[in-house]
Order: structure tokens, then sequence, then C-alpha cells
């Protein structure tokens, strides 16, 4: 009996070891900025559906953010197989992707983007760079760029000769309203605000106080203007060498992040709101016909530029993501 027991072991454990659990498999990501400011949240709840939904058989990893990987590397690095997947900002690989900054203008909402085929013609591009673009990381009004200042101006025609920070972010835009862009990292913003270096800055509402920035501003200005162009691109190896439902999952979850970060982002935008009225800011707010003035010189002045830089994408580009 004792023997046959020991047959019994020796025959069924060997088996039992030869068909462990399935290990999860690991996405590492790494993203634009990091739990410091509230926008993080907008990536967590990807992640967290994901890894919800996806019951143990796909994880996504979160590994840092610009401490870990720069941001003008984080595309590369994803397409290059050292992350997974990055939720980076579309402005700093466009060297990588031919007229992904395109996205930072668009004038329709990403719902509208993936019925026109503008999406497709995206993840096209993408694809030539070893990238698999999802989508969207993060697009709404309040996601939007605003002009702040030390000083006050009531139209923006009286912006021209304003020297403007941090010089990267719609320059001609900025340069066909008169305005003169300086070159100043985002960390340095503050000091050069204080030391008079600039008159103003552009940025997004979210993680404006974190970086202190309502101490040495006095004034934001209304409309905002572009859009925040913050996507979800992967590994395209990666991607490919994911089971059909595991990549329906990512879309799916993808699509959901448009939808509904706005939300999240209005709640987080007005409380940016509230500190800079307690901090003495004031907001200015154009007359329409000066708004849809500065509007229409920037969007001009962009799409302009995106044609000149890439004469092989830019045109289709502006058609898909006009009005």
């Amino acid at each position: 009996m004792v023997s046959f027991f020991l047959l019994f072991l020796t025959l069924v454990l060997p088996v039992r070891a030869a068909n462990p659990k399935p290990q999860p498999v690991v996405l590492k990501a790494v993203t634009c900025v990091g739990p410091v400011t509230p926008l993080f949240k907008q990536f967590e709840m990807f992640k967290d559906r994901v890894n919800q939904r996806a019951k143990g058989e796909l994880m996504i990893e979160w590994v840092g953010a610009s401490e870990t990987i720069s941001l003008i590397n984080q595309a590369s690095a994803t397409a290059s197989g050292v992350v997974d997947i990055a939720w980076a900002l579309a402005s700093t690989y466009t060297g990588l992707v031919p007229g992904a900054i395109a996205l930072q203008y668009s004038e329709i909402p990403p719902q509208l983007e993936r019925q026109r085929g503008a999406h497709d013609f995206l993840l096209g591009l993408h694809k030539k760079a070893g990238l698999y673009y999802l989508g969207r990381g993060n697009d709404t009004e309040e996601g939007a760029f605003y002009l702040f200042t030390r000083k006050q101006v009531s139209r923006p025609q009286e912006l021209e000769g304003l020297k403007v920070g941090p010089g990267t972010i719609a320059v001609a835009g900025m340069k066909a309203l008169g305005i003169i862009p300086i070159n100043v990292l985002f960390p340095e913003i503050y000091t050069a605000m204080e030391r008079n270096v600039i008159d103003g800055f552009i940025n997004t509402l979210i993680g404006f106080s974190n970086f202190g920035w309502h101490e040495v501003s006095n004034y934001a200005y209304k409309p905002p203007f572009l859009r925040s162009n913050i996507t979800y691109v992967m590994n395209l190896n990666t991607w490919n060498k994911l089971p059909v439902h595991s990549q329906e999952l990512l879309k799916e979850v993808a699509v959901e992040m448009e939808r509904d970060t706005p939300a999240q982002y209005a709640k987080d935008a007005s409380k940016e709101w509230a500190i800079m009225a307690k901090a003495g800011m004031k907001t200015i707010e154009f007359t329409p016909t000066d708004a849809e003035w500065m509007l229409e010189t920037i969007q001009k002045a962009q799409w302009g530029d995106v044609v000149k830089r890439f004469p092989d994408v830019g045109p289709k580009l502006v058609e898909l993501l006009s009005k």
C-alpha cells in the first residue's frame, strides 16, 4: 500500500509542477507627472481599471515619472522596450512620431477624432515609430493652456512685447500675438517670475499650486487655448504579443478615460481656481470679439507651423483635427 502511494506521488506531483498558475503579464509604466500633482489621478484611474478587470492576467505597474525617465525620453524608452507603456506628452516625442504635436492643436473632442479617422491615422504614425497609440490621456477644456502674468492687460493685443515662458508651448501662436517666448524650464518658472526674468507663463491648471505659482502671479486670462497633449502609448512589440482580449481591455479603458477624466479634471481645476482666488489672483476674461481674435490667431499660426514642419502628414492632420 505504501509503495502504491509513493508511486502515485511520483506520477502526479510532476504533472502539477509542470502546470503552475500562470503569472500575470506585467506592463511597466512611466508617466509625465507623478503623485505630487492631482493630475496623476487620471493615470491611476486608467491603471486601476485595467488591473481590476484583468483579474490577475494583466497588470500595469507604475515605475516612476520624469525622475525615472526624463520627459523627452519617455516615448523613445517605450518604443525601445525599456518600459512597456507611457502616459507621455506628445509634444516631447514629435521627433519620434512626426506630427504628434498636432494633438495639442486639435479643435475637436477625442470622440470625434475617433469617428473622423484621426485616431487611426495617428495610430499609423505611431506604429512606424514602434509605438501603439491607445488614445488621449487627458483632454478637457480645463485641460487647455492658460496665460498667467504679473501685470494686467485688458486685451490680447496688449500682450505684444511681453516675455513669456516656458518658451516651448505654442511658439508660433505666441509670436503671432507679439509675445516673446523665453526658454525657461518648468522648475525655474517660479524664480523667473520672482526675478522679473519673464512677465508671465503658459501652463495648464492642474498642479499650478503645487509649484507655488500663485505666489508669483497676479492675473489669469480666459479663454484658454489649445489643449493638453498627454497620450497613452505602448511598445508595439509588447502590444502585438498580448492576447486579443487583453488588447481589447486596454482599448476599452482608454476610450473610457477620454470620456470620464474630464469630470475628475473639473473637480481638481475648481480647487486650483479657489487657491488662486484666495492668494489674490484675478481672472481677466477677454470680450467675445477679442477672445475670438486671439484664438483664431493662435490656431492659424500653429496649424501653419504643423504644415511647414511636417509637409508629408501636416495637411492631413489639419484636415482631420480642425473644426
